[in-house]
């Protein structure tokens, strides 16, 4: 019980941050001993865990992970011609600000991971809803950690290096 938390080890540090979640936490919100931590603490300890929680920041940083892709999707069971689903999913792109680049077999898209990823699901959830019956997509992801690059860039490097 409350004996148990007040001679824990964990109380002996002036902001136990990442102790205040959970149950400990409720526990110290309903105690009024005055050896727990003071309640002015809890709220400094809340936006402590919350900003050096590395969990949380190894989040935030895989959701601001930039990605190259090569997407082609595939509608099947809708005849020959296919370029208004592709339409379709175009702008869905357009509206997340996805950078695209249409080609003859599919299209490049640049952003960030998750709202990339988003988009294609909802692509693909749109072109069910069109009446596609059975769709397959075809992903390459490029990602880089040693410095940012655009669809621009890798396309130009390649065209400088014809010229030479």
């Amino acid at each position: 019980g409350s004996t148990a938390l007040r001679s824990s080890p964990v109380f002996s540090f002036s902001c136990p941050t990442r102790a205040l979640k959970g149950n400990i936490w409720r526990s110290m919100l309903n105690s009024t001993s005055s050896d727990l931590v003071r309640p002015h603490c809890i709220a400094q300890c809340e936006n402590n865990y919350e900003h050096n929680n590395p969990i949380i920041q190894q989040n935030e940083t895989r959701n601001k992970m930039k990605v190259i892709m090569d997407l082609t999707v595939s509608p099947f069971g809708v005849g020959l011609s296919v370029s208004e689903y592709i339409a379709a999913c175009h702008k869905i792109f357009d509206e997340a600000g996805l950078k695209t680049n249409l080609h003859a077999y599919g299209t490049n898209i640049e952003g960030e991971w998750e709202e990339v990823f988003s988009a294609i699901k909802k692509c693909h959830e749109t072109l069910h809803q069109m009446g596609v019956p059975r769709l397959t997509s075809s992903i390459k992801v490029g990602t880089r950690t040693d410095k940012e690059q655009t669809m621009n860039d890798k396309v130009e490097s390649v065209k400088t290096k014809m010229q030479r």
